[in-house]
């Protein structure tokens, strides 16, 4: 009577460690998959922090050439001489002295982590990313102009974009 025990407890033993095992293999795949997710959803997120960078950057460059109107004592959108910011579209980059007629480039990004347009402004770029920017500029009034900054990049077959629009004024 043992040893008709100890057979039937040796079978039980090979189904638990089949099941225990795919318990296990249950577990680590959903893992793997959990890990595989993860990835995608940083570079997305990746994506998304950069645009929202490269948008809010086109908006204050356009700021930065309003100001440097008003310290050259010139019109505040340049008409007469000086830095004109007129209704448009146009490309910058972060050290850009005029707006430039946009063109459908994407920018570039050099070894020191800088975007912009190869040859423009001293800058030398290095290899394309996904990302275009182009900025939008509309006179609302005589003291007030609207402008869009849009960024867009393809992810996983799909274009996406971001748009930041803000209202500059000549409030001096």
């Amino acid at each position: 009577m043992t040893k008709h025990i100890l057979q039937n407890n040796k079978g039980f033993s090979l189904l638990e460690t089949v099941v225990a095992l795919g318990i296990l293999v249950v577990g680590i795949g959903g893992a793997v998959g959990l890990v595989a997710q993860s990835l995608a959803s940083i570079e997305a997120i990746k994506n998304k922090v950069i645009s929202a960078n490269l948008a809010q950057e086109g908006i204050e460059v356009v700021r930065n050439l309003r100001d440097e109107n008003w310290l050259n004592d010139v019109h505040w959108r340049g008409e007469g001489g000086g830095i004109l910011l007129a209704d448009g579209d146009y490309r910058v980059q972060y050290n850009a002295t005029a707006l430039t007629s946009f063109t459908d480039t994407f920018l570039q990004t050099n070894s020191s982590g800088y975007y912009g347009y190869n040859n423009e402004y001293g800058y030398l770029g290095g290899s394309d990313t996904v990302f275009k920017r182009k900025i939008t500029i509309s006179m609302i009034s005589d003291t007030q102009i609207k402008v869009i900054s849009r960024v867009d990049w393809t992810e996983k077959g799909r274009v996406k974009f971001i748009e930041i629009e803000d209202r500059l004024y000549n409030w001096k």
